[in-house]
């Protein structure tokens, strides 16, 4: 059996963190055994962790912190990987693939594999480290024996400022249906916990506080929408979307929003609540293959989505895309799909769901990353 160790910047609750944890669960333990590496302390132990230790994956933390570059954390990571002694090494997030690179050139340079989830991404918005970062990695990347990623569009992006890795696999993002699914009590019982009526419309984003979800634009989008709908209520869900969020609440508080936006936070178990929603939503400024959306369309909830990334090849013709950072025609899809209906929203939320199982099922994803790895080790051999 052959060891894969896969190295991520957390195991925050995030897009890639949770198609980590899918990923490692459903590995075919006959043929691999999944390790995994965190780079960084979460900060507080979440449905990532728990699904992964729930597999009998292990798990080393490296306690490195936010932030800070240490170099003796490549010297940490290094160790692992000769302790370990795998035979691929994955990494998850621009952080990862920078670390896994110098530690396993340390550790006897195990066929490396870079992953890449996301597309055009504004780095402008983030530390002068992070800016630089995917410069440096693209001028590295013929050293990883394949780079990942989940879209097309996220190919095209990095190949544009620079990527010229020796081999390019896109893998589309697979979902677990099981766990994605329609439910009818989480209906009702979120509808009870916001104290709102039982019938009452509810237009849900799920997406961590970050310049590129892009909240402004969903928030000023709701404000229009509650113009011309004003029973209708919006959920917000994901880390940093809280009520200690000082900027959030102001900007709700400034739009007249206050009585009609539910700030949850992270949760748990965010099924319960995406499957409660009449309609979902992604506002982000750029994507690779979105997670969430795909996981509402699991639920059978029609979306409303930004064109960015890969979004329109998923959504299709089961729910409506739009220009990113633009208020008015997000919130002119959103009444449109408000207006139609309950009997026709539950129509395209059907056709949602069978389209994630028809064509991004989890199986697929695994088996794609499984037949990744053995190619690779073919070849060290």
């Amino acid at each position: 059996m052959d060891r894969v160790l896969h190295v991520v910047n957390s195991l925050e609750t995030g897009g890639a963190e949770m198609l980590l944890a899918s990923l490692v669960a459903r590995t075919d333990r006959s043929r691999f055994d999944p390790v995994v590496v965190a780079l960084c302390p979460e900060t507080a132990a979440g449905p990532v962790r728990e699904r992964i230790l729930a597999a009998g994956v292990r798990i080393h933390d490296l306690g490195i912190r936010r932030g800070l570059p240490d170099p003796r954390a490549i010297i940490r990571l290094a160790a692992v990987l000769r302790r370990e002694r795998p035979a691929v090494v994955q990494s998850w997030l621009y952080h990862s693939d920078a670390f896994a690179l110098f530690a396993s050139a340390l550790a006897g340079r195990p066929p490396l594999v870079w992953s890449l989830w996301c597309s055009d991404m504004d780095m402008s918005k983030y530390s002068l480290g992070s800016r630089i970062l995917p410069t440096v990695l693209a001028r590295l990347s013929a050293w990883p024996a394949a780079v990942v990623t989940n879209s097309e569009a996220g190919r095209r992006a990095h190949a544009a400022i620079g990527y010229r890795p020796r081999r390019w696999e896109v893998i589309p993002s697979g979902f677990d249906t099981g766990a994605f699914r329609p439910d009818d009590r989480a209906r009702v019982a979120l509808r009870a916990e916001l104290g709102v009526e039982p019938g009452a419309e509810l237009v849900g984003m799920v997406a961590r506080w970050d310049p590129m979800k892009d909240h402004r634009t969903f928030l000023e989008a709701a404000a229009l929408v509650r113009a011309v709908r004003p029973d209708v209520h919006f959920v917000l869900v994901g880390r940093g979307v809280d009520a200690a969020n000082g900027e959030l609440a102001g900007r709700i508080e400034a739009l007249g929003l206050g009585d009609r936006v539910h700030l949850l936070g992270s949760r748990p178990n965010v099924v319960g609540v995406m499957a409660a929603f009449d309609v979902g939503c992604l506002s982000s400024r750029t994507e690779g293959l979105p997670g969430v959306v795909a996981e509402m369309m699991a639920c059978a909830v029609p979306c409303v989505a930004t064109d960015v990334g890969d979004t329109r090849h998923l959504v299709a013709d089961t729910g409506a895309v739009v220009p990113p950072n633009d208020p008015q025609a997000l919130a002119a899809a959103l009444s449109e799909m408000l207006a139609r209906g309950a009997g026709r929203r539950a129509d395209l939320g059907a056709a949602a769901r069978d389209r994630i199982l028809s064509a991004f099922h989890q199986d697929g994803f695994v088996s794609r990353f499984e037949a990744l790895y053995a190619s690779l080790i073919g070849r060290a051999a």
